[in-house]
């Protein structure tokens, strides 16, 4: 991406969503190549998730959002 090649950090943020927003964001940080929780943690309702692990995104051992059916 442009941000990686003039060595810059891109953050991936959310004010507003829920958690299917929160989760598609996680993603969406991952997808760009960033394991900090920058702009992510702490979650805004306070819940616990299995992609944030001390501060660091994790990425989902399974396909999709991870968001019960």
């Amino acid at each position: 991406s442009c941000a990686r090649a003039s060595r810059k950090l891109a953050v991936v943020s959310h004010t507003l969503d829920g958690p299917l927003g929160w989760l598609a964001s996680v993603h969406f940080a991952l997808a760009l190549g960033s394991s900090a929780a920058a702009g992510l943690w702490p979650r805004a309702d306070g819940s616990s998730s299995p992609l944030l692990v001390a501060g660091c995104l994790q990425p989902p051992d399974e396909p999709g959002l991870g968001a019960a059916e």
